[in-house]
C-alpha cells in the first residue's frame, strides 16, 4: 500500500488528538482540585478567624517553695513552682498548647505590678524556650520553677521569711507574660497572642511533698488579660 503525503499528515493529527484530549482532561482535573481547596481553605478560615482568646490561670491559687538541697559552696536558697493552666472557651479538645518568652514576676500587695520592674519582685520565672504544655486530666499546665537567693535574686526579708519553716506571703499578685500558642490538630489552624496577664490574690506557700501537689485539677485562679495581640490563621 502506497502512502501520500496527507494519509501522513492525518496520522499525525489523529495521534496529535488523543494527547491533547488526555492534557486537557488532566489540567482540568488539577483546576478543579485547585478551587475546591482554595474554597475549603477560605471556608474553614472564615469559620476560625473569630477563636476565642486563650485564658490563663494558676494551679490552686498558690505558688509553692521550698529549700534547695544545701550544698556547702553554694548560699541557701529557694526553690519556686508555678504551675499555669491554659484553656479556651471552645474546650481543649483537638488542640495542642505552646508558650515561648514567658516571664512570670510575684509582687507583694504594696507594690504596683502593672508599674513595677522585675527587680522589685519577689522572685520571677523565666522561660525562653518554646515548650508543650503538659496534659493531665484533659487540663494543659505549663510549669515553671525559680530559683531564689538571700540578696542575691531576692530581697533579703522575703528570703528569710520564706527560708524559715512556716512562712509564707500571702495577697501576691503575679505579672505573666509571654507569647501563647493554640494549635488546632489537624494543623490548619492556630491562634497566638502576646498577652500581659495579672493573677491574684495569690499566696506562696511551703511544699509539704513534692511538685505533685503543684497542680489541683478542681480549683485554679483566673488570670485578667489586660494586653491582647490576637492572630487567627
Amino acid at each position: 500500500m502506497v502512502h501520500t503525503e496527507a494519509d501522513t499528515g492525518k496520522t499525525r493529527s489523529s495521534c496529535r488528538y488523543p494527547v491533547r484530549c488526555a492534557v486537557a482532561a488532566v489540567m482540568t482535573v488539577l483546576i478543579v482540585a485547585i478551587t475546591l481547596n482554595t474554597v475549603k481553605l477560605i471556608l474553614y478560615q472564615r469559620s476560625h478567624q473569630h477563636d476565642p482568646a486563650l485564658s490563663l490561670s494558676v494551679a490552686r491559687g498558690l505558688v509553692y517553695v521550698k529549700r534547695a538541697a544545701a550544698a556547702a559552696t553554694h548560699p541557701p536558697a529557694l526553690l519556686f513552682y508555678l504551675g499555669v493552666r491554659i484553656s479556651n472557651a471552645r474546650g481543649n479538645d483537638g488542640f495542642r498548647y505552646y508558650a515561648a518568652d514567658m516571664t512570670a514576676c510575684l509582687f507583694v500587695k504594696n507594690t504596683p505590678a502593672a508599674e513595677a520592674p522585675d527587680r522589685d519582685a519577689v522572685c520571677c520565672f523565666h522561660q525562653g524556650a518554646f515548650i508543650k504544655a503538659v496534659e493531665q486530666q484533659a487540663r494543659h499546665y505549663f510549669l515553671m520553677e525559680a530559683k531564689g537567693t538571700r540578696g542575691g535574686t531576692m530581697n533579703s526579708s522575703h528570703f528569710d521569711n520564706l527560708y524559715r519553716k512556716g512562712g509564707s506571703l500571702d495577697g501576691v499578685v503575679l505579672r505573666l507574660e509571654g507569647t501563647f500558642v493554640a494549635e488546632r490538630s489537624s494543623r490548619w489552624n492556630y491562634t497566638t497572642s502576646r498577652d500581659i496577664n495579672y493573677c491574684g490574690p495569690l499566696s506562696i506557700s511551703g511544699l509539704e511533698a513534692d511538685e505533685d501537689e503543684l497542680l489541683d485539677h478542681n480549683y485554679d485562679l483566673p488570670c485578667t488579660t489586660v494586653k491582647v495581640g490576637n492572630k487567627g490563621l
